[in-house]
Formats: C-alpha cells, sequence, structure tokens
C-alpha cells in the first residue's frame, strides 16, 4: 500500500507457483523424484497457474523494455490452470524412460510448513495487454526441453 500510495511511478508483479530448470524448486524436485521406482503423490486439490520462472524475466524485462507501460500492479502466471498432480503427471510423462505409479492425494498430508491456498489463480488481464502468454503446458515443456538440454551438457563435460 505504501508504494501504491506514494504516488511514486511504479511496478508490482505478482506470481505464484514459480519454477525452473534451475535450483530447487517444484519442477526440480519432481525431476528428481522420478530417478526412483518409488510412488509419487501429488495434491489434486490446490488449483495454481504455474510459472516457469524464463517467462516472468521475458515479461518483466518487456515492462521494463517498452515506452508508455501502464504502471501499477500486474499479475503474471502462465496460462490455465492445474493441480500439482496435473504438473507432476506431465513431467513424468516427458522425463520418465518407464512407468510410474502417480497417486492423487490431499495436500494435507505433506507437512509443508506454508500454508498454502486451495486456489491461487490470479487474474492476468493486465499483463494480457502487453504480453502474449504462453500456456502452462507451453511453458513446462519449454522447461523440460531447456532441463534436458542442461542434463546432456553436464554429461558431455
Amino acid at each position: 500500500m505504501f508504494i501504491r500510495d506514494s504516488g511514486c511511478k511504479y511496478y508490482i508483479i505478482r506470481t505464484s507457483w514459480l519454477y525452473s530448470e534451475y535450483g530447487d524448486n517444484c519442477f526440480t524436485r519432481i525431476a528428481n523424484y522420478l530417478k526412483d521406482d518409488k510412488e509419487l503423490k501429488g495434491a489434486n486439490d490446490i488449483i495454481s497457474s504455474p510459472t516457469y520462472a524464463r517467462d516472468l524475466v521475458h515479461f518483466i524485462c518487456h515492462i521494463i523494455e517498452k515506452e508508455n507501460v501502464t504502471y501499477g500492479i500486474y499479475h503474471f502466471t502462465n496460462e490455465g490452470v492445474c493441480t500439482r498432480y496435473d504438473f507432476m503427471y506431465i513431467i513424468d510423462k516427458e522425463l520418465s524412460t518407464r512407468f510410474h505409479v502417480l497417486k492423487p492425494v490431499s495436500n494435507d498430508i505433506f507437512k509443508c510448513p506454508a500454508k498454502r491456498p486451495y486456489c491461487s489463480v490470479l487474474s492476468k488481464a493486465k499483463a494480457r495487454q502487453e504480453y502474449q502468454i504462453l500456456s502452462w503446458q507451453e511453458a513446462l515443456l519449454d522447461c523440460i526441453t531447456n532441463y534436458r538440454a542442461l542434463k546432456t551438457d553436464k554429461n558431455a563435460e
């Protein structure tokens, strides 16, 4: 509220469920779990719009570089909604060489320190006016492609 009420020019960009092929996040954790033959559990009662970090960076650069972008608050995630289970299913389908048992479960079984809302879908109407947003499926497939390339590069070293 302070920034908004100060009268200065500002951009506040809100996002949710950020992932990438780098670091420790939901994508890399799932990719690592797929190396085991264990049953995998994915929450099917929390709905959100995943955000590929690369797409968020491109959006931020676009906002900064383009002239005459309206100041204010922007919500940015990839288009569409899914559950963690849906997200995990696509990663397994694309990365695995063997079939995994994926079990849809309630988020309550996970001992997460952060309390997560059951629906964290953000309205992207303002961001859509400025930028073409990929679907979460397209973005996830891009991330998987980049993840494979990273793994290939590391194996070549």
